[in-house]
């Protein structure tokens, strides 16, 4: 078992916050990232409004790939579904450190591989071996 703190936010390798996927499409169906003057991400949704994005943090990212659904796995169990949805939930269920089993990160460290880019995955999988996170809270 180990206990990991998944409310990081996850930075790129200048450690700059990376952007969450709280995400709106502007009124061409395109998504349009910028800064504001602070150096946070924000999304121009429309041509009135700008909406401040929230950054990625592990636990955002771990649900997200736990809750996907991958071409390679369309014969995936229900039994498998219902185990990724359970480990989904007590990550979701956490206020800031969940306990997880070697199992669980296994499978975590799986869908994440097949769900992000790879900064995305080597920060997750650092974290998730309990190497250096380099982002802050």
């Amino acid at each position: 078992m180990s206990i990991v703190n998944v409310m990081h936010k996850i930075t790129d390798f200048d450690g700059k916050e990376l952007p969450g996927s709280k995400q709106v499409i502007d009124k061409n169906g395109n998504f349009v990232f910028l800064k504001n003057s602070k150096g946070q991400f924000l999304l121009n949704a429309s041509d009135e409004k700008i909406h401040e994005m929230e950054p990625l943090t592990y636990k955002e990212a771990m649900i997200n790939s736990l809750c996907a659904q991958f071409n390679d796995e369309q014969n995936l169990t229900g039994k498998k579904r219902f185990e990724r949805y359970q480990i989904a939930q007590k990550i979701a269920e956490s206020n800031e450190k969940v306990e997880l089993s070697t199992e669980e990160i296994m499978e975590i460290k799986l869908v994440v591989g097949k769900f992000y880019l790879p900064i995305v995955v080597g920060k997750v999988y650092d974290m998730l071996e309990g190497r250096n996170l380099g982002g802050k809270k």
